[in-house]
């Protein structure tokens, strides 16, 4: 299936922008410092641009554990003073216990960090094991013993209804993440399934002003299993989680922080993407399309 609508206009605006302006290359430029979103949680934010033009953001989470270790989320490349700040904060990363990546496509900048930081243990997605074998990969955070391993701590889902191993196709379907709920601090960190636009710059601004808060654009394309029951299932799935999470901050990949509220902001998202989901059944229903589908991904609690 196509991308989306709103897909199709951001790559457009970002095209033109990128002839106007004369850029064309992917890119990533200028990491910003340590930023303390809430009690023992830091956002570490980078840029990152589509089309040379078009930037959407990334984001890597750090974690202060009571028993005073770090765990690092995801991975944004490592500049000599933000090095300098992590160092400061982790005991020159002695204290870094763990990396956790999130995202089966976020890959640009783990090696880079596991080359800064190789004493500490690092859990890949199947597709950071695949495509990156050099890393000395601990274990995968697919398995529920992984994501339960820092719990209640540290909770750790995989949303239900999508693929998350080997999503396809690649270019487009960026759905699904890891989500990483810290009770201490009441944070949810989320990369690509949820997108809170903090301050958006030109042409993302266009689409989405400051302040809004959505669903990957994917979802409404192959995001989701081709199925009648996925999109009710995630559906159910983001419910349960709300009830069981109560966070308050969100942070995610593109690309900002929803710094208070946010429990009560993503539910009104479901309230108002019902009829999305309910579409989406029906249109999968009428389909009938014949899917590869990883029986995991379709409980509202594949660990219990």
């Amino acid at each position: 299936m196509f991308m989306s609508r709103l897909a199709q206009l951001v790559a457009i605006i970002a095209i033109v922008a990128a002839v106007l302006y004369g850029k064309s290359a992917t890119k990533s430029v200028d990491t910003e410092t340590l930023r303390l979103v809430a009690k023992d949680f830091w956002r570490v934010h980078a840029d990152y641009y589509v089309f040379g033009v078009a930037n959407i953001g990334t984001q890597m989470g750090i974690v202060k554990l009571s028993s005073g270790k770090f765990l690092l989320l995801g991975a944004v490349p490592i500049t000599e003073k933000l090095k300098q700040e992590i160092d400061k904060l982790t005991d020159n990363g002695k204290n870094i216990e763990a990396v956790i990546t999130t995202h089966p496509f976020h890959t640009g900048y783990t090696e880079g960090l596991w080359k800064l930081y190789p004493d500490a243990k690092f859990y890949g997605t199947p597709r950071h094991i695949e495509t990156l074998p050099d890393i000395d990969w601990t274990d995968d955070v697919s398995k529920c013993e992984v994501r339960n391993k820092w719990a209640p701590e540290i909770q750790m889902r995989i949303p239900a209804g999508a693929s998350f191993a080997h999503p396809k196709p690649e270019l487009t379907n960026h759905f699904s993440s890891v989500f990483v709920y810290h009770s201490t601090s009441r944070t949810l960190f989320v990369d690509d399934t949820l997108m809170y636009f903090e301050a958006p710059k030109f042409p993302i601004n266009i689409l989405a002003p400051p302040g809004t808060l959505r669903f990957h654009i994917s979802m409404k394309d192959d995001g989701l299993y081709h199925t009648p029951a996925a999109p009710l299932l995630f559906r159910d799935w983001m419910r349960k989680l709300v009830r069981d999470w109560d966070f308050d901050t969100l942070s995610t990949a593109h690309d900002g922080v929803l710094a208070q509220g946010a429990r009560q902001k993503v539910t009104q998202l479901l309230d108002d993407s019902e009829k999305v989901f309910q579409d989406l059944s029906e249109t999968h229903a009428k389909e009938g399309h014949d899917q590869d589908v990883d029986p995991r991904r379709m409980k509202i609690d594949e660990c219990a």
